[in-house]
C-alpha cells in the first residue's frame, strides 16, 4: 500500500511539472515585462539606422549639388530631400509606440487562455502591417520630392526608380514578419522563455536594419548620382 501511494504521489507531481511549463503566470509575465525594453530599443535602432542612412544620402546630394545651381537653389534642393524622410519614418515611429500596449494584450492573453501561444500572437501582429506601411509612405517621399526630380537629369526614369524603393522596403519587412512570427511560435516554456523571446526580437531587428540601410542606401544614391549628371 505505502509503494502504491508513493508511486501515486510521484505521478502526481510529474504531472504538476509537466503542466506547469505549458501554463502561463509570473516566470512568463516576468519575461514579458522585459522583453518590451528589448522590443522598444528594437525599434529605436531601426529608426535610427533609417536616419543615418537617409542623412548620408542628403550629404551626397548636397556635396553632387555644389556649384551645379545656385546656393539658394541648392539649400532648398536639400531641405526637401531632407524633409522627404518624414513620411517614411511615421510608421516606424507609430509602431513603436505600440510596443507597450501589444506586450500588455499579449500578458492578457495568455493568462487568460493559460498558455503562451496566444501571447506572442500581438508582437507578432504589431509588425505584420509595417512593409504595407512603409510601402505608402514611400510613396508619399517619393511624390513629395517630385520637385527635386524635376530639375535632375532624366525625371522620369529617375522617379520610377525611386520609387520602387517602397516595394523592395515592403518584401523585405514582410519575409522578415514572416519569419519573426515562425520564431515566436518556437518559443518554449519555462526558464528559457524570456531569452527565446530577446532573440527573436533581435533577430527581427537585425535583419530590418540591413534592409533599411542597403535599400535606402542605394535610392539615395540615385538621386546624388543624378545630380552629379547636372551640368553647372
Amino acid at each position: 500500500m505505502a509503494f502504491r501511494r508513493l508511486r501515486k504521489l510521484v505521478h502526481r507531481a510529474r504531472q504538476a511539472g509537466s503542466d506547469e511549463p505549458q501554463g502561463f503566470g509570473q516566470t512568463q509575465a516576468a519575461a514579458f515585462a522585459q522583453i518590451e525594453i528589448d522590443a522598444e530599443g528594437a525599434f529605436q535602432l531601426l529608426g535610427a539606422a533609417l536616419v543615418s542612412t537617409w542623412e548620408v544620402g542628403i550629404t551626397e546630394v548636397g556635396r553632387a549639388l555644389m556649384d551645379k545651381i545656385p546656393e539658394t537653389d541648392r539649400k532648398t534642393l536639400v531641405n526637401r530631400v531632407s524633409d522627404g524622410l518624414v513620411p517614411v519614418q511615421q510608421p516606424l515611429q507609430d509602431t513603436g509606440h505600440g510596443v507597450g500596449a501589444a506586450i500588455k494584450q499579449g500578458v492578457q492573453a495568455g493568462q487568460l487562455a493559460n498558455r503562451l501561444g496566444p501571447a506572442t500572437e500581438p508582437l507578432a501582429a504589431l509588425v505584420t502591417p509595417l512593409g504595407t506601411q512603409l510601402e505608402a509612405g514611400w510613396q508619399k517621399a517619393t511624390d513629395y520630392l517630385s520637385p527635386v526630380f524635376a530639375v535632375l537629369p532624366n525625371t522620369d526614369e529617375l522617379t520610377k526608380s525611386f520609387g520602387e524603393g517602397g516595394a523592395l522596403l515592403a518584401e523585405a519587412f514582410h519575409l522578415s514578419a514572416t519569419r519573426f512570427a515562425a520564431d515566436l511560435d518556437k518559443v518554449p516554456n519555462g526558464d528559457a522563455t524570456g531569452p527565446a523571446l530577446s532573440d527573436a526580437i533581435h533577430t527581427w531587428q537585425r535583419a530590418v536594419c540591413r534592409s533599411v540601410e542597403i535599400i535606402v542606401f542605394a535610392r539615395m544614391s540615385l538621386i546624388a548620382n543624378a545630380a552629379k549628371q547636372m551640368n553647372a
